[in-house]
């Protein structure tokens, strides 16, 4: 028997993504920084996590210029200290 609350209430599914050696992709080609982070921005409207996994913190200054070292950094793709 169905609870009166939940009467037409849709079921919701939440899913956590996960982006192991995310340097790989990262260095594949100009401006996968910025994709990965739009990936991680329009998966949260589907009811998404993402959970991005690297070697070492400083993987993250190995990118190829300085646009996208500092968008790694700042933005979101990268959450933690680097150095």
């Amino acid at each position: 028997m169905e609870a009166s609350g939940e009467r037409g209430v849709e079921r919701q599914i939440h899913q956590l993504v996960i982006m192991d050696e995310l340097w790989r992709p990262m260095r594949a080609a100009p401006r996968m920084v910025q994709r990965i982070d739009s990936l991680t921005r329009l998966n949260r409207t589907k009811g998404a996590g993402t959970m991005k996994c690297t070697h070492t913190m400083s993987d993250f200054l190995a990118l190829g210029s300085e646009e996208e070292r500092q968008k790694a950094i700042t933005e979101g793709v990268c959450d933690g200290s680097v150095g």
